[in-house]
């Protein structure tokens, strides 16, 4: 492994890396030394960049839930009524890439870092608003019931997918679950 200079993107390569990581193994199973590994850069270069593997691990989820409220917010002021179905299949396609990180939320649980998880649950509350908004925007009966609704539903996709369990298409998910939504 040659080391590499400190750079904007050896850092967006560490989280990438990461998130793969993450995704296939999930949290408890990826060391610090594989992630630096398949960025090549010798493991101490990755403090430079993260405090812990928790700092990463948290960098990575942020990101994940940054671009689910962005698609929602986008959805909210651009695309039609109809496009509920395909807000979610990509919702739910981001996670199935995303893995073990958004359906094991138990590697969330079992990270001891208050603060890391306070501004977690912060992002999680401004996801869930900015879905129930655009519900809302679809005159969706209780919208943020319904968003919860839709949140629980992706995530138990994510997870019976990771058990292997049987299930129809996302596409077809996604449809039946905005029709549901939307009735």
């Amino acid at each position: 492994m040659s080391e590499k200079k400190y750079t904007a993107d050896t850092k967006e390569e560490v989280l990438r890396q990461a998130d793969r990581l993450f995704g296939e193994k999930g949290f408890h199973n990826t060391s610090m030394s594989e992630i630096a590994e398949a960025v090549d850069i010798q493991k101490p270069s990755l403090y430079y960049f993260f405090d812990s593997k928790e700092s990463i691990y948290f960098t990575v989820v942020d990101r994940i839930m940054e671009q689910t409220i962005s698609l929602f917010h986008q959805a909210s002021t651009e695309q039609p009524r109809e496009d509920l179905a395909q807000i979610i299949e990509e919702c739910l396609n981001k996670g199935l890439q995303a893995g073990f990180i958004m359906s094991d939320i138990r590697d969330l649980i079992k990270i001891d870092d208050s603060k890391r998880k306070t501004e977690i649950k912060r992002k999680f509350a401004e996801m869930k608003k900015e879905i129930a908004d655009h519900l809302d925007k679809l005159s969706v009966s209780d919208p943020q019931f319904a968003a919860q609704v839709l949140i629980d539903c992706l995530q138990m996709y994510l997870l019976r997918q990771k058990c292997g369990e049987r299930q129809m298409p996302v596409r077809e998910f996604a449809a039946n679950l905005a029709n549901i939504l939307c009735k």
